[in-house]
Protein backbone atom coordinates (compact mmCIF):
# COMPACT_ATOMS: atom_id res chain seq x y z
CA UNK A 1 0.00 0.00 0.00
CA UNK A 2 2.67 2.28 1.18
CA UNK A 3 4.65 1.63 -2.44
CA UNK A 4 1.32 2.26 -4.67
CA UNK A 5 1.14 5.64 -2.38
CA UNK A 6 5.23 6.60 -2.95
CA UNK A 7 4.40 5.99 -6.60
CA UNK A 8 1.26 8.58 -6.67
CA UNK A 9 3.59 11.25 -4.73
CA UNK A 10 6.53 11.07 -7.16
CA UNK A 11 4.33 11.07 -10.34
CA UNK A 12 2.51 14.24 -8.93
CA UNK A 13 5.88 15.79 -7.92
CA UNK A 14 7.07 15.12 -11.38
CA UNK A 15 4.11 16.44 -12.55
CA UNK A 16 3.78 19.31 -10.67
CA UNK A 17 7.47 20.12 -11.67
CA UNK A 18 7.04 19.81 -15.02
CA UNK A 19 3.77 22.40 -15.08
CA UNK A 20 6.34 24.47 -13.23
CA UNK A 21 8.76 24.30 -15.34
CA UNK A 22 6.70 25.10 -18.37
CA UNK A 23 5.00 28.04 -16.65
CA UNK A 24 8.11 29.57 -16.23
CA UNK A 25 9.05 29.40 -19.84
CA UNK A 26 6.16 30.85 -20.78
CA UNK A 27 6.40 33.20 -18.62
CA UNK A 28 9.66 33.94 -19.66
CA UNK A 29 8.72 33.96 -23.35
CA UNK A 30 5.63 35.61 -22.57
CA UNK A 31 7.72 38.73 -20.75
CA UNK A 32 10.18 39.06 -23.87
CA UNK A 33 7.63 38.90 -26.89
CA UNK A 34 5.48 42.14 -24.88
CA UNK A 35 9.42 43.61 -24.93
CA UNK A 36 9.69 43.29 -27.89
CA UNK A 37 6.27 44.29 -28.91
CA UNK A 38 6.76 47.41 -27.24
CA UNK A 39 9.84 48.39 -29.23
CA UNK A 40 8.54 47.13 -32.28
CA UNK A 41 8.21 49.38 -35.22
CA UNK A 42 6.95 48.54 -38.67
CA UNK A 43 9.65 49.32 -41.28
CA UNK A 44 8.85 51.80 -43.82
CA UNK A 45 7.47 50.86 -47.67
CA UNK A 46 10.13 53.53 -49.03
CA UNK A 47 13.25 52.76 -49.17
CA UNK A 48 12.69 49.06 -49.75
CA UNK A 49 13.73 47.14 -53.03
CA UNK A 50 11.31 45.43 -55.26
CA UNK A 51 12.96 42.51 -57.03
CA UNK A 52 11.58 41.22 -60.67
CA UNK A 53 9.62 37.95 -60.30
CA UNK A 54 11.22 37.40 -64.13
CA UNK A 55 12.84 39.03 -66.84
CA UNK A 56 10.02 39.54 -68.58
CA UNK A 57 7.55 40.32 -65.90
CA UNK A 58 5.22 43.69 -65.80
CA UNK A 59 6.40 46.52 -63.22
CA UNK A 60 2.36 45.46 -61.93
CA UNK A 61 3.30 42.08 -61.40
CA UNK A 62 6.30 42.75 -59.95
CA UNK A 63 4.93 45.47 -57.28
CA UNK A 64 1.36 42.96 -56.69
CA UNK A 65 4.15 39.92 -55.40
CA UNK A 66 6.66 41.87 -53.22
CA UNK A 67 3.54 43.53 -51.72
CA UNK A 68 1.80 40.39 -51.08
CA UNK A 69 5.35 39.08 -49.27
CA UNK A 70 5.80 42.20 -46.66
CA UNK A 71 2.38 42.64 -45.64
CA UNK A 72 2.71 38.99 -45.05
CA UNK A 73 5.14 39.53 -42.60
CA UNK A 74 2.53 41.17 -40.40
CA UNK A 75 0.81 38.18 -39.67
CA UNK A 76 3.84 37.02 -37.63
CA UNK A 77 3.74 36.33 -34.06
CA UNK A 78 6.86 38.60 -33.72
CA UNK A 79 4.66 42.06 -34.76
CA UNK A 80 3.04 44.05 -32.55
CA UNK A 81 -0.46 42.88 -32.00
CA UNK A 82 -2.34 46.72 -33.36
CA UNK A 83 0.11 46.06 -36.49
CA UNK A 84 -1.21 42.34 -36.83
CA UNK A 85 -2.96 40.77 -39.84
CA UNK A 86 -5.01 37.94 -40.42
CA UNK A 87 -5.10 38.30 -44.28
CA UNK A 88 -4.05 40.14 -47.35
CA UNK A 89 -5.53 40.43 -50.58
CA UNK A 90 -4.72 42.16 -53.54
CA UNK A 91 -7.50 43.47 -55.48
CA UNK A 92 -6.07 45.52 -58.39
CA UNK A 93 -2.82 46.72 -59.63
CA UNK A 94 -1.77 48.75 -62.50
CA UNK A 95 0.99 50.39 -64.26
CA UNK A 96 0.14 54.26 -64.25
CA UNK A 97 1.74 56.80 -66.72
CA UNK A 98 5.00 58.59 -66.36
CA UNK A 99 4.49 62.30 -64.57
CA UNK A 100 5.49 65.29 -66.92
CA UNK A 101 9.14 64.72 -68.29
CA UNK A 102 9.70 62.15 -65.61
CA UNK A 103 10.56 59.27 -67.07
CA UNK A 104 13.51 57.85 -64.88
CA UNK A 105 10.54 56.54 -62.51
CA UNK A 106 7.54 54.36 -62.65
CA UNK A 107 4.74 54.49 -61.30
CA UNK A 108 2.59 51.87 -59.57
CA UNK A 109 -1.30 51.71 -57.73
CA UNK A 110 -1.98 48.85 -56.07
CA UNK A 111 -5.57 48.39 -54.24
CA UNK A 112 -5.77 45.84 -51.44
CA UNK A 113 -8.21 44.71 -48.48
CA UNK A 114 -6.59 43.43 -45.55
CA UNK A 115 -7.78 42.43 -42.44
CA UNK A 116 -6.30 43.41 -38.80
CA UNK A 117 -5.95 40.17 -36.65
CA UNK A 118 -7.36 42.59 -33.50
CA UNK A 119 -9.81 45.40 -34.84
CA UNK A 120 -10.08 46.91 -31.95
CA UNK A 121 -6.38 47.45 -31.53
CA UNK A 122 -5.52 48.04 -35.00
CA UNK A 123 -2.90 51.24 -35.78
CA UNK A 124 -1.27 49.62 -39.14
CA UNK A 125 -4.00 52.30 -40.79
CA UNK A 126 -1.45 54.95 -39.39
CA UNK A 127 1.60 53.98 -41.59
CA UNK A 128 3.09 53.74 -45.06
CA UNK A 129 1.35 56.86 -46.46
CA UNK A 130 -1.44 55.15 -48.60
CA UNK A 131 -5.24 56.27 -48.70
CA UNK A 132 -6.88 53.89 -46.00
CA UNK A 133 -10.39 53.37 -45.69
CA UNK A 134 -11.98 50.99 -42.93
CA UNK A 135 -14.84 49.19 -44.40
CA UNK A 136 -16.19 47.87 -41.34
CA UNK A 137 -15.22 44.33 -42.81
CA UNK A 138 -11.94 44.99 -43.50
CA UNK A 139 -9.39 47.89 -44.60
CA UNK A 140 -9.42 48.78 -47.60
CA UNK A 141 -5.49 50.21 -49.15
CA UNK A 142 -5.05 52.11 -52.29
CA UNK A 143 -1.25 52.75 -52.85
CA UNK A 144 1.06 54.55 -55.35
CA UNK A 145 4.58 53.45 -55.57
CA UNK A 146 7.04 55.83 -57.29
CA UNK A 147 9.21 53.68 -58.07
CA UNK A 148 12.87 53.66 -59.67
CA UNK A 149 14.21 51.16 -61.91
CA UNK A 150 17.63 49.24 -60.73
CA UNK A 151 19.39 46.10 -61.81
CA UNK A 152 17.19 43.13 -60.68
CA UNK A 153 14.05 45.06 -59.82
CA UNK A 154 12.78 48.55 -58.39
CA UNK A 155 13.84 50.64 -55.58
CA UNK A 156 10.49 52.50 -53.67
CA UNK A 157 11.18 56.11 -53.60
CA UNK A 158 8.10 57.20 -52.59
CA UNK A 159 4.42 55.82 -51.64
CA UNK A 160 1.59 58.12 -52.02
CA UNK A 161 -2.06 58.65 -52.06
CA UNK A 162 -3.77 58.31 -55.73
CA UNK A 163 -4.96 61.92 -55.49
CA UNK A 164 -1.50 62.89 -54.59
CA UNK A 165 -0.39 60.75 -58.01
CA UNK A 166 -3.19 62.55 -59.78
CA UNK A 167 -2.33 66.33 -58.71
CA UNK A 168 1.35 65.54 -60.01
CA UNK A 169 0.40 64.13 -63.06
CA UNK A 170 -2.32 66.51 -63.85
CA UNK A 171 -1.60 69.96 -62.41
CA UNK A 172 -3.68 72.03 -64.82
CA UNK A 173 -7.06 70.02 -64.08
CA UNK A 174 -6.95 70.28 -60.51
CA UNK A 175 -5.93 74.04 -60.53
CA UNK A 176 -8.81 74.19 -62.86
CA UNK A 177 -11.19 72.28 -59.84
CA UNK A 178 -9.47 73.55 -56.98
CA UNK A 179 -12.26 75.15 -54.82
CA UNK A 180 -12.24 78.61 -53.69
CA UNK A 181 -9.19 78.96 -51.19
CA UNK A 182 -12.01 81.27 -49.12
CA UNK A 183 -14.12 78.47 -48.87
CA UNK A 184 -12.32 75.37 -47.53
CA UNK A 185 -9.74 75.33 -45.11
CA UNK A 186 -7.19 72.79 -46.03
CA UNK A 187 -3.99 70.79 -44.64
CA UNK A 188 -2.56 68.98 -47.24
CA UNK A 189 -5.21 66.62 -48.23
CA UNK A 190 -8.06 67.08 -45.43
CA UNK A 191 -9.85 69.65 -44.27
CA UNK A 192 -13.18 71.76 -44.13
CA UNK A 193 -15.83 74.07 -44.97
CA UNK A 194 -18.38 76.01 -43.87
CA UNK A 195 -21.56 77.87 -45.48
CA UNK A 196 -24.34 79.43 -43.53
CA UNK A 197 -25.83 75.94 -44.03
CA UNK A 198 -23.67 73.11 -44.03
CA UNK A 199 -20.14 72.04 -42.39
CA UNK A 200 -18.59 69.60 -44.63
CA UNK A 201 -14.89 67.68 -44.82
CA UNK A 202 -12.98 66.48 -47.32
CA UNK A 203 -10.12 63.92 -47.66
CA UNK A 204 -8.62 64.67 -51.21
CA UNK A 205 -8.12 68.22 -51.46
CA UNK A 206 -11.47 69.78 -52.14
CA UNK A 207 -12.38 67.00 -55.14
CA UNK A 208 -15.58 65.64 -53.10
CA UNK A 209 -16.84 66.79 -49.95
CA UNK A 210 -18.57 64.88 -47.11
CA UNK A 211 -21.47 66.77 -44.94
CA UNK A 212 -21.40 66.61 -41.39
CA UNK A 213 -25.19 66.03 -39.87
CA UNK A 214 -26.39 69.49 -38.60
CA UNK A 215 -22.60 70.30 -38.65
CA UNK A 216 -23.56 74.31 -38.63
CA UNK A 217 -25.65 74.20 -35.41
CA UNK A 218 -23.51 71.51 -33.58
CA UNK A 219 -20.33 72.30 -34.17
CA UNK A 220 -20.42 76.31 -35.57
CA UNK A 221 -23.81 77.77 -33.88
CA UNK A 222 -25.46 80.69 -35.23
CA UNK A 223 -24.12 81.70 -38.26
CA UNK A 224 -24.48 85.83 -39.17
CA UNK A 225 -22.62 88.46 -40.89
CA UNK A 226 -20.06 88.59 -38.21
CA UNK A 227 -19.72 84.16 -37.71
CA UNK A 228 -15.88 83.67 -38.68
CA UNK A 229 -16.22 80.56 -40.64
CA UNK A 230 -13.48 79.11 -39.69
CA UNK A 231 -12.20 76.86 -36.93
CA UNK A 232 -9.26 77.17 -34.74
CA UNK A 233 -6.62 74.22 -35.93
CA UNK A 234 -6.50 73.17 -32.51
CA UNK A 235 -10.06 72.00 -32.97
CA UNK A 236 -10.77 69.61 -34.93
CA UNK A 237 -8.68 66.49 -36.44
CA UNK A 238 -9.42 65.45 -40.13
CA UNK A 239 -8.14 61.96 -41.28
CA UNK A 240 -9.72 59.27 -43.23
CA UNK A 241 -9.18 56.75 -40.48
CA UNK A 242 -10.66 59.70 -37.70
CA UNK A 243 -12.17 63.09 -37.76
CA UNK A 244 -13.54 64.70 -34.92
CA UNK A 245 -15.20 67.99 -33.85
CA UNK A 246 -16.66 69.10 -30.96
CA UNK A 247 -19.97 70.00 -30.82
CA UNK A 248 -23.00 70.70 -28.22
CA UNK A 249 -26.25 70.12 -27.27
CA UNK A 250 -27.82 73.58 -26.73
CA UNK A 251 -31.20 72.17 -24.72
CA UNK A 252 -29.40 69.61 -22.71
CA UNK A 253 -26.22 72.03 -21.88
CA UNK A 254 -23.98 68.43 -22.90
CA UNK A 255 -20.53 68.75 -24.96
CA UNK A 256 -20.06 66.05 -27.29
CA UNK A 257 -17.69 64.85 -29.38
CA UNK A 258 -19.21 64.87 -33.02
CA UNK A 259 -16.81 61.48 -35.10
CA UNK A 260 -16.53 59.53 -38.23
CA UNK A 261 -14.24 56.24 -38.46
CA UNK A 262 -15.01 55.91 -42.04
CA UNK A 263 -13.92 59.42 -43.94
CA UNK A 264 -17.29 60.85 -43.35
CA UNK A 265 -19.32 58.22 -44.50
CA UNK A 266 -21.32 57.95 -40.99
CA UNK A 267 -20.61 60.08 -37.84
CA UNK A 268 -21.86 59.02 -34.13
CA UNK A 269 -22.09 61.15 -30.77
CA UNK A 270 -20.12 60.73 -27.46
CA UNK A 271 -21.30 62.83 -24.82
CA UNK A 272 -18.06 64.42 -22.69
CA UNK A 273 -20.10 65.97 -19.69
CA UNK A 274 -21.93 69.17 -18.93
CA UNK A 275 -20.82 72.45 -20.44
CA UNK A 276 -20.96 75.44 -22.68
CA UNK A 277 -20.29 77.15 -26.47
CA UNK A 278 -17.01 78.17 -26.48
CA UNK A 279 -13.65 77.34 -28.36
CA UNK A 280 -12.58 73.65 -27.72
CA UNK A 281 -9.98 71.67 -28.25
CA UNK A 282 -9.22 67.90 -29.37
CA UNK A 283 -5.88 65.95 -29.64
CA UNK A 284 -5.45 62.65 -30.55
CA UNK A 285 -1.71 61.46 -30.22
CA UNK A 286 -1.02 57.17 -30.38
CA UNK A 287 -4.30 56.16 -29.07
CA UNK A 288 -4.53 58.57 -26.84
CA UNK A 289 -7.80 61.64 -27.41
CA UNK A 290 -7.81 64.68 -25.32
CA UNK A 291 -10.87 67.33 -25.13
CA UNK A 292 -10.79 70.78 -23.77
CA UNK A 293 -14.15 72.26 -23.65
CA UNK A 294 -15.65 75.29 -22.05
CA UNK A 295 -17.47 74.34 -18.39
CA UNK A 296 -18.95 77.23 -17.32
CA UNK A 297 -18.14 80.85 -17.38
CA UNK A 298 -18.32 83.75 -14.78
CA UNK A 299 -17.70 87.35 -15.23
CA UNK A 300 -16.68 87.51 -18.95
CA UNK A 301 -14.09 84.26 -18.58
CA UNK A 302 -14.71 80.40 -19.47
CA UNK A 303 -13.74 78.12 -17.27
CA UNK A 304 -12.16 74.87 -18.72
CA UNK A 305 -12.46 71.20 -17.85
CA UNK A 306 -10.15 68.29 -19.71
CA UNK A 307 -11.43 64.93 -20.29
CA UNK A 308 -9.53 61.83 -22.54
CA UNK A 309 -9.65 58.11 -22.94
CA UNK A 310 -8.52 56.09 -26.00
CA UNK A 311 -9.53 55.35 -29.34
CA UNK A 312 -10.05 52.04 -29.07
CA UNK A 313 -12.41 52.17 -26.04
CA UNK A 314 -14.15 54.78 -28.21
CA UNK A 315 -14.98 52.49 -30.99
CA UNK A 316 -15.82 50.09 -28.55
CA UNK A 317 -18.89 51.75 -27.60
CA UNK A 318 -18.79 55.54 -27.73
CA UNK A 319 -22.08 56.36 -26.95
CA UNK A 320 -21.64 53.94 -23.47
CA UNK A 321 -18.02 55.68 -22.87
CA UNK A 322 -17.34 56.81 -19.45
CA UNK A 323 -14.90 59.64 -20.36
CA UNK A 324 -11.93 60.51 -17.69
CA UNK A 325 -11.47 64.01 -16.14
CA UNK A 326 -7.55 64.98 -16.58
CA UNK A 327 -6.25 67.15 -13.51
CA UNK A 328 -5.07 70.38 -14.67
CA UNK A 329 -2.88 72.92 -12.90
CA UNK A 330 -5.69 74.67 -11.42
CA UNK A 331 -9.48 74.04 -11.34
CA UNK A 332 -11.46 75.05 -14.12
CA UNK A 333 -8.46 77.05 -15.58
CA UNK A 334 -9.79 80.41 -17.94
CA UNK A 335 -9.84 81.32 -21.33
CA UNK A 336 -7.52 78.42 -22.79
CA UNK A 337 -6.21 78.79 -26.38
CA UNK A 338 -4.37 75.79 -26.80
CA UNK A 339 -4.11 72.23 -25.65
CA UNK A 340 -2.97 69.10 -27.21
CA UNK A 341 -1.36 65.78 -26.48
CA UNK A 342 2.22 64.75 -27.64
CA UNK A 343 2.16 61.45 -26.50
CA UNK A 344 -0.52 58.74 -24.37
CA UNK A 345 1.19 61.36 -21.30
CA UNK A 346 2.63 64.65 -22.02
CA UNK A 347 -0.13 67.28 -22.17
CA UNK A 348 0.10 70.44 -23.06
CA UNK A 349 -2.22 74.00 -22.39
CA UNK A 350 -2.02 77.56 -22.77
CA UNK A 351 -3.52 80.36 -22.19
CA UNK A 352 -2.77 83.77 -23.09
CA UNK A 353 0.87 84.78 -21.95
CA UNK A 354 1.44 81.28 -20.39
CA UNK A 355 2.20 77.59 -21.09
CA UNK A 356 1.17 74.47 -18.79
CA UNK A 357 2.88 70.92 -19.38
CA UNK A 358 2.20 67.57 -17.62
CA UNK A 359 4.34 64.58 -18.59
CA UNK A 360 2.27 62.36 -16.29
CA UNK A 361 -1.67 61.84 -17.78
CA UNK A 362 -2.07 65.49 -15.70
CA UNK A 363 -1.35 63.86 -12.17
CA UNK A 364 1.65 66.79 -12.31
CA UNK A 365 2.08 69.78 -13.97
CA UNK A 366 4.78 72.60 -14.00
CA UNK A 367 4.83 76.44 -15.84
CA UNK A 368 7.06 76.83 -19.04
CA UNK A 369 8.73 79.73 -20.05
CA UNK A 370 7.34 80.79 -23.11
CA UNK A 371 10.21 80.57 -25.49
CA UNK A 372 11.09 83.82 -27.23
CA UNK A 373 12.77 84.29 -30.95
CA UNK A 374 16.29 85.41 -30.40
CA UNK A 375 17.01 89.42 -31.09
CA UNK A 376 13.20 89.87 -31.96
CA UNK A 377 12.55 91.98 -29.10
CA UNK A 378 15.69 93.60 -29.55
CA UNK A 379 14.46 94.97 -33.48
CA UNK A 380 10.69 95.98 -32.33
CA UNK A 381 11.19 97.01 -28.55
CA UNK A 382 8.52 94.41 -27.86
CA UNK A 383 7.79 90.56 -28.19
CA UNK A 384 4.75 90.06 -30.23
CA UNK A 385 4.50 86.04 -29.60
CA UNK A 386 2.80 85.40 -26.43
CA UNK A 387 -0.18 83.26 -27.32
CA UNK A 388 0.39 79.64 -27.39
CA UNK A 389 -2.13 78.81 -30.30
CA UNK A 390 -0.94 74.98 -31.55
CA UNK A 391 1.26 71.92 -29.98
CA UNK A 392 1.95 68.47 -32.48
CA UNK A 393 4.06 66.19 -33.70
CA UNK A 394 5.95 65.46 -36.71
CA UNK A 395 8.49 63.16 -38.48
CA UNK A 396 8.76 62.76 -34.21
CA UNK A 397 9.76 66.12 -33.83
CA UNK A 398 7.33 68.54 -30.99
CA UNK A 399 6.79 71.78 -32.64
CA UNK A 400 4.68 74.46 -30.92
CA UNK A 401 3.40 77.68 -32.59
CA UNK A 402 2.75 80.77 -30.56
CA UNK A 403 0.77 83.45 -31.83
CA UNK A 404 -0.31 87.28 -31.88
CA UNK A 405 -3.56 87.12 -30.23
CA UNK A 406 -6.67 89.68 -31.55
CA UNK A 407 -3.84 92.94 -31.06
CA UNK A 408 -1.70 91.47 -33.68
CA UNK A 409 0.47 94.20 -34.81
CA UNK A 410 3.62 92.43 -36.05
CA UNK A 411 3.17 91.60 -40.05
CA UNK A 412 6.62 91.82 -42.49
CA UNK A 413 5.04 91.85 -45.57
CA UNK A 414 1.65 92.25 -44.40
CA UNK A 415 1.16 89.06 -43.50
CA UNK A 416 0.44 88.49 -39.50
CA UNK A 417 2.76 85.99 -38.66
CA UNK A 418 3.59 83.72 -35.71
CA UNK A 419 6.46 81.66 -34.58
CA UNK A 420 6.98 78.12 -34.44
CA UNK A 421 9.28 76.34 -31.81
CA UNK A 422 10.46 72.81 -31.63
CA UNK A 423 10.79 70.85 -28.47
CA UNK A 424 12.84 68.40 -26.94
CA UNK A 425 11.68 66.41 -23.91
CA UNK A 426 14.87 65.29 -22.85
CA UNK A 427 16.08 68.87 -21.98
CA UNK A 428 12.70 70.46 -21.31
CA UNK A 429 13.54 72.86 -23.92
CA UNK A 430 12.65 75.00 -27.37
CA UNK A 431 14.71 76.09 -29.87
CA UNK A 432 13.11 78.66 -32.69
CA UNK A 433 12.42 77.07 -36.17
CA UNK A 434 10.60 79.93 -38.14
CA UNK A 435 8.50 82.92 -39.09
CA UNK A 436 5.05 81.36 -40.58
CA UNK A 437 2.14 82.83 -42.09
CA UNK A 438 -0.68 82.89 -39.45
CA UNK A 439 -4.09 80.89 -39.98
CA UNK A 440 -6.22 83.18 -41.42
CA UNK A 441 -10.08 83.41 -40.23
CA UNK A 442 -12.76 83.67 -43.36
CA UNK A 443 -15.95 86.35 -42.28
CA UNK A 444 -19.32 84.95 -43.16
CA UNK A 445 -20.33 89.08 -43.71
Amino acid sequence: MGSKHDDRFRRARVVSTVCAVVACLLSGVGARLVTWWHDYKVPSMAGQVVARVSEDSLASDDVAQWYGRWMGKLREIGVAPQYQLSSVQVRDVRRLADVGDDSRHVYVQLDATVHARFPWWERITELHGCQVYDTGSGIDESCVFKLEPQEGGYRIVRVMEPIAYQRAADPEQFEKSEPDPTAPVLDGENGYRITSETLEVTYDGGTTWRKVPDGVTRIVGDVNANTELWLDPASYVITPDFTAFVGYDDAGHQVQLVYSWDAGSTWLTSTLGKGMRAASYVSVAGDRIGVAYGYDAALGSVGYAMVASSLADLRADGAALAWQDVPMYMQYPSNLTMMGWTDDATVFVGQAGSLHVSSDGGATWRKAVLPKEPGLADRLGFDPFDVPVRVWVQDGTTYLAIGQGDDADYAPDGTIVEALFSYDAASDAFAFVREQAAPVAVSAG
